[in-house]
């Protein structure tokens, strides 16, 4: 037998647990629906606009094309639901956790959903556009087409998502996580990025011209033809990652960090590459063109057939430097730091083998 909203709310308060009702096409819009629990239940086409749910569960069920539009959850858990094509429009969130629901093609759009959940979620083609999702987390997540446009991530989580397609246009990144991710080809053009971190990712064939990349950590990364130019990149950090035959010219990159890199190819011309650390780095056929390498670190990197013409070079390090073919017109190469002999001997040692034989 079907249930009405007056006995629904005389059932939530007496503690009734729901299982197996079927609320479809029900209005519970402006209602305030607290400690409640709801397990196998359907609420096809329901309108909960501007409802107040508190510390309400909901488990298995199923909400295809509902309304939330400008809703309030508390505290809430949504476990194992169907969300798809529902619209929580304006909708906030507070402490709510959403474990392996259904929203494909959900609309979230200027919603408040911070530190909000999202565990093992189909959010295929969900539109996030102007959102709030400041310290949320999206933990193995399927993100497929998926829309971020203007949203603010700062401190967000991506943790091994599914990213193919997404779009973050004019999103706001500010320390913001991916852990694994695959975003090749996308736009970061003009973007706000700071203390961002790409861990372990694939992200070849991006382009990041002229965005803010402060303190932005690419650490194995793969950014193999990739666009930088005019990007600001201080203190960057892209430690044993591939940047071959990527552009990043015009950049500000004052003491980043290309340790152990492959920068075959790359194009650094007219870069402020001031106090940067290049040690043991791979630039066979590297264009360094007008950089200001002042106080830069270079040792032991092989610059093969490089281009480093009017270069500034005051106090660079170029201890153990492979540069055969590269070429140095016009650049202050006298005022760098060559091989240190002793350095260079010490590092070349080696503890002599001592052939231990029976008396």
């Amino acid at each position: 037998m079907a249930i009405d909203l007056g006995q629904l709310k005389a059932l939530i308060s007496q503690g009734h647990m729901f299982e197996g009702e079927d609320l479809s096409s029900l209005n519970f819009s402006n209602m305030t629906i607290g400690g409640a629990v709801f397990t196998d239940c359907t609420f096809t086409k329901c309108n909960f606009s501007q409802a107040h749910l508190e510390q309400v569960n909901f488990i298995n069920c199923t909400f295809s094309s509902a309304q939330f539009n400008h809703s309030k959850w508390i505290d809430c858990n949504i476990i194992d639901c169907q969300l798809d094509n529902s619209d929580f429009s304006k909708a906030q969130f507070t402490g709510v956790n959403i474990t392996k629901p259904n929203l494909d093609k959900a609309t979230f759009i200027d919603c408040e959903l911070m530190e909000t959940n999202f565990i093992e979620a189909s959010t295929r083609q969900t539109d996030f556009t102007q959102s709030n999702l400041s310290f949320a987390s999206f933990l193995q997540c399927d993100l497929t087409s998926s829309i971020f446009i203007l949203c603010s991530l700062e401190r967000t989580n991506f943790i091994e998502c599914d990213m193919k397609y997404i779009n973050f246009k004019d999103a706001y990144l500010q320390q913001t996580i991916f852990e694994k991710p695959h975003l090749e080809g996308h736009d970061f053009s003009s973007m706000h990025l700071c203390m961002t971190q790409f861990r372990s990712a694939v992200l070849n064939n991006c382009n990041f011209s002229n965005s803010d990349l402060t303190q932005v950590a690419f650490v194995e990364a793969e950014l193999n033809n990739c666009e930088f130019i005019q990007s600001n990149a201080p203190m960057a950090l892209f430690n044993d990652s591939q940047l071959k035959m990527s552009n990043l010219s015009h950049c500000n990159l004052e003491q980043a960090s290309f340790s152990n890199c492959d920068l075959s190819g790359c194009d650094f011309t007219k870069s402020n590459l001031t106090q940067a650390q290049l040690a043991n780095t791979r630039c066979i056929g590297t264009r360094f063109t007008k950089c200001e390498l002042s106080y830069a670190d270079l040792s032991n990197a092989v610059c093969s057939h490089s281009d480093f013409s009017d270069c500034a070079l005051f106090r660079t390090n170029l201890h153990g430097v492979i540069d055969s073919g590269s070429v140095w017109s016009g650049s202050s190469k006298g005022l760098a730091l060559g091989t240190d002999d002793k350095l260079e001997k010490a590092q070349k040692w080696q503890p002599k083998i001592v052939s231990l034989t029976s008396a």
